[in-house]
């Protein structure tokens, strides 16, 4: 799957945000014992329960949308499509940006 245009910079954000700082040295400060547990327990915030919501959602989807590439077709066949050098140029830009990120 391509990643481009609004969705590269929502991409190239939560890589700056989602970055974790290194855990503090401990010196010579006590430490309580570790208690036993009988397992681990994970919560997740909420953006990613959100996150894990949409990667789903998109996973079941086709890669092709076949409707959306039936409609071109029957515009690019009749006349009716027309792209500006300037467009196919800004979304090569933006694939090759999107690219990048991988």
């Amino acid at each position: 799957m391509r990643v481009s245009g609004d969705e590269y910079l929502r991409v190239s954000h939560l890589m700056h945000v989602s970055r974790v700082a290194p855990p503090p040295v401990l010196g010579s400060v006590a430490t309580a014992p570790a208690r036993k547990t009988s397992g681990a327990q994970v919560e997740f915030s909420a953006e990613a329960q959100e996150v894990q919501r949409v990667v789903s959602i998109v996973a079941q989807e086709p890669d092709v949308r076949e409707d959306i590439v039936a409609a071109l077709r029957e515009r690019i066949n009749s006349g009716n499509y027309h792209v500006t050098g300037e467009q196919i140029g800004e979304m090569m830009v933006r694939r090759f940006l999107a690219d990048r990120v991988d």
